[in-house]
């Protein structure tokens, strides 16, 4: 008979790694399930986590959806509104930065 704590052990050692991935990651992977484009969301994660401390970045993915917002293929105008609502003004001046400069340069 399998011991029941199977499951956890192996799902324990994902859930870490995911949680020690570097911060540049962690913020691309946001945007990318976001419904940013790739090529934008990389660029925006290196701008973002260049510029922002981690507590501002951990403050930023908290920025969750209202109710009857959409929770992918966010539009920037989305995505700025959510920042926005974080209440740190250097958050939002690097969010709309990067969203612009990385819009532009792909």
């Amino acid at each position: 008979m399998r011991p029941a704590f199977t499951l956890p052990l192996v799902i324990l050692p994902i859930v870490a790694l995911a949680a020690c991935a570097p911060p540049r990651q962690r913020v691309e992977a946001g945007l990318l399930q976001g419904g940013v484009q790739p090529a934008v969301a990389r660029c925006m994660a290196d701008e973002m986590t260049r510029r922002l401390s981690p507590g501002q970045l951990q403050k930023l993915s908290r920025a969750r959806a209202m109710p009857g917002e959409p929770t992918t293929n966010l539009t920037v105008r989305d995505f700025l509104e959510r920042a926005r609502r974080v209440g740190d003004v250097e958050v939002v001046g690097v969010t709309t930065a990067a969203a612009a400069l990385c819009a532009a340069l792909n």
